[in-house]
């Protein structure tokens, strides 16, 4: 709520153009759809009525939203593409989702911060609809876009433009009542790699409040998702840094944090010998207690000189995770058991992203 009071409360309108521009759906139409159960999302109001008071101009009239309203959020932002392909370095879009069970009138509605629709009344044409569980897509450059995504977009705000460094987007009714305000940010705790690495911003579709930085990932889509559901967002999963060499024999404690009612297991071998899976438990026993999101599993002690690697394999719910991640050219990550000085042996190697070294003696 901070972020959004502090948010700018206004952008300068620019240059407009028709909806009819090229590459726009023409006219007033149902846009994209997609299936929804009734009753799949809680409706959840993402700006306290406190913030939609604080982003309304002084002497505007506030006309409430329709109910079905509430469930309607902004809920994919791609502001800087990557300069990876220069024919579409400079596509950017917004999109709105509707996440409830009834179709939404938009007519009139408009974005009172962060772009502006390029209509003469800078508001959507008369029977613009989103169906039950559809999107509602803008952009800058219509042409571009259609060129890019092969469809158009349902409409522009050619003119301005979604801020490279971040901003506040606000959307209103015709009645100027705060429908959703986001204000992202190319900053940590935000998603950075959105900021021209290739991916878009996208709404975490299982969270309920889009202001917060903690509900949104980078989409696993270069260029995104415009029209289509969001990727879904790996689940956070941070395994613990050995304490150190183990010594032969000593058992090891592994560590890996992750959100509470994560299933994870951690599967390891020593040396060359089969794959052994045991369960990583956030309970009593784990350090924190549990249900702390600290989840632990203990490696028997391994052989002077042995190494031990390890993987990890998490779930919850839709979400995964695995360390090491996905693309990483390591299969497996370890640490071996030391030699004694003063006993002559073969070199023995471990390697790993904590350590990595060969043991000599």
């Amino acid at each position: 709520m901070v972020e959004i009071l502090l948010g700018l409360l206004g952008v300068g309108v620019g240059a407009c153009q028709s909806g009819a521009a090229a590459g726009l759906s023409g006219g007033p139409a149902r846009v994209r759809e997609t299936a929804v159960a009734a009753g799949s999302r809680s409706t959840v109001r993402r700006v306290a009525w406190v913030a939609a008071a604080a982003l309304v101009p002084l002497g505007a009239a506030v006309a409430p939203a329709a109910a079905d309203a509430a469930e309607v959020s902004i809920n994919e932002i791609f502001y800087n593409a990557s300069s990876a392909d220069p024919a579409f370095a400079g596509v950017e879009f917004l999109e709105v989702k509707n996440y409830g069970a009834t179709d939404v009138d938009v007519s009139g509605w408009k974005f009172s911060a962060g772009i502006t629709i390029a209509t003469p009344d800078l508001g959507l044409p008369a029977g613009t609809m989103i169906p039950a569980g559809g999107f509602l897509v803008g952009t800058s450059d219509p042409a571009l876009f259609a060129a890019k995504y092969g469809f158009a977009a349902d409409f522009s705000f050619a003119g301005t433009s979604l801020s490279n460094g971040g901003e506040q987007v606000t959307l209103v009714d015709a009645g100027a009542a705060v429908i959703d305000a986001v204000l992202y940010d190319d900053a940590a705790p935000w998603p950075v790699s959105p900021d021209g690495s290739g991916p878009s911003l996208e709404f975490n579709s299982d969270a309920s409040d889009n202001a917060l930085a903690a509900n949104w990932h980078a989409s696993l889509a270069a260029f995104g998702s415009p029209a289509a559901e969001n990727s879904i967002p790996p689940l956070p999963l941070v395994i613990g840094a050995p304490a150190g060499y183990p010594a032969a024999g000593e058992d090891q404690v592994l560590t890996a944090t992750a959100p509470v009612g994560s299933t994870i297991d951690l599967i390891y071998k020593v040396m060359y010998g089969a794959e052994v899976t045991v369960p990583m438990l956030d309970d009593a026993a784990s350090p924190g207690g549990v249900d702390d999101g600290v989840y632990a599993a203990t490696v028997p002690g391994a052989g002077e000189g042995e190494l031990v690697r390890f993987k990890v394999a998490a779930a919850r719910g839709v979400q995964s995770a695995s360390y090491p991640a996905v693309g990483d050219s390591r299969p497996y990550d370890g640490t071996c058991t030391p030699i004694p000085s003063g006993l002559r042996r073969s070199i023995r190697c471990c390697s790993g992203s904590w350590r990595s070294r060969c043991i000599r003696t």
